[in-house]
């Protein structure tokens, strides 16, 4: 499938799936985990899961691990399984009073993707129902730093957004992505 193409009667720029799941290998690949991944196997875009809805966007600042401040950026990932991971976690924090404060990051290595939460955080993520957000990003318009992180200085306009939930979970992560309980702090 290519880009900009509708998918049954909506275009995609804004395609939000029903959930119809099936099993495959053991674990349910939704419709939406099924259209990041073909996506993602174009190699032509990049993710941003955001908890919230916006038509650009804006370099921001965040924090590494040390909590010292980064530069203004707007960053993104080859991997769709980070972006939902990310913005799963976000909106648990935020809907749920219970995970606030709660930890969680990613790494990619020779081993592959590793997704560390703090416990009951990666349950929470999977119970919601509440859709999250992924933007699907034009490659060109970043710049890689590192094997799982592209940045951009610039504000960036979304090709689309696609809608993801709890469900999708599961369906994103396939062989070389490990799970990993933080320690509670």
């Amino acid at each position: 499938m290519e880009f900009g193409g509708p998918i049954g009667d909506r275009p995609l720029q804004a395609w939000s799936p029903c959930y119809n799941a099936n099993l495959k290998g053991g674990r349910i690949a939704s419709p939406t985990a099924q259209l990041l991944r073909e996506l993602q196997s174009q190699n032509k875009y990049l993710f941003h899961g955001s908890d919230t809805i916006t038509d650009l966007l804006e370099p921001a600042f965040t924090r590494n691990h040390g909590g010292r401040a980064r530069p203004q950026r707007v960053f993104a990932t080859e991997f769709a399984i980070i972006a939902v991971f990310h913005a799963l976690a976000r909106t648990a924090k935020r809907v749920d009073g219970n995970q606030r404060g709660k930890k969680h990051g990613f790494t990619v290595g020779k081993g592959g993707i590793t997704l560390r939460a703090e416990p009951n955080l990666f349950e929470a993520m999977r119970a919601l129902r509440q859709p999250t957000n992924i933007y699907l990003l034009k490659k060109n318009d970043f710049e890689q730093k590192d094997p799982m992180e592209w940045i951009a200085n610039v504000p960036i306009e979304p090709l689309a957004v696609v809608f993801a939930s709890g469900q999708d979970l599961d369906g994103l992560i396939g062989d070389g992505v490990k799970l990993k309980l933080l320690a509670a702090a």
